[in-house]
């Protein structure tokens, strides 16, 4: 991952996905959305990582983790 700012792997129809997007928002931070839908590499990754729910975040390749840890950190930076 490359991304500077904060990655979501989303799915469709994830209202925690859309309440980790709009807390982005909210804080004005850049964000790259990345849907599991149909999408092999996104999937493999996040097996790979362990993972198997959405939303999951990472700021510069470090996971962040859930809708609920994505406040957290949030919370912690203010």
């Amino acid at each position: 991952m490359e991304n500077k700012g904060y990655v979501v792997y989303t799915a469709v129809k994830c209202p925690w996905c859309s309440e980790a997007m709009k807390l982005l928002i909210k804080n004005k931070l850049d964000f790259k959305v990345v849907s599991v839908k149909d999408n092999d590499d996104a999937l493999r990754f996040l097996s790979k990582q362990g993972l198997s729910t959405v939303p999951q975040v990472f700021q510069e390749g470090k996971l962040i983790g859930g809708y609920e840890d994505l406040e957290k950190h949030l919370g912690s930076k203010e």
